[in-house]
């Protein structure tokens, strides 16, 4: 499915030890996946993408699982907010 990517993600908080993390995205036709090491969803094993943005019936929008015992996307949020359209002057 698509192209992989993967990357490091590093803490850049002032106020606490500086860590990395392990990230990925996968880019498809039908969605992007976003994931990072040491975290899943409930029916996956080891890592997997946790965040999905997909455009459905004709809106974009990104599914997310915050929470590894739902099987469900704990957050869907529709960004048809964000269109440059809905831009308002000020």
């Amino acid at each position: 499915m698509g192209k992989h990517y993967t990357t490091e993600l590093h803490d850049h908080c002032d106020t606490t030890p500086k860590q990395s993390i392990k990230a990925k995205a996968v880019l498809g036709e039908l969605c992007a996946l976003l994931g990072a090491e040491g975290y899943g969803t409930k029916n996956t094993i080891g890592d997997e993408p946790m965040v999905m943005m997909e455009f459905w019936e004709g809106e974009l929008r990104v599914l997310v699982w915050a929470d590894i015992n739902q099987e469900d996307p704990t957050h869907i949020i529709s960004l048809e907010g964000a269109k440059l359209e809905a831009r308002k002057e000020e």
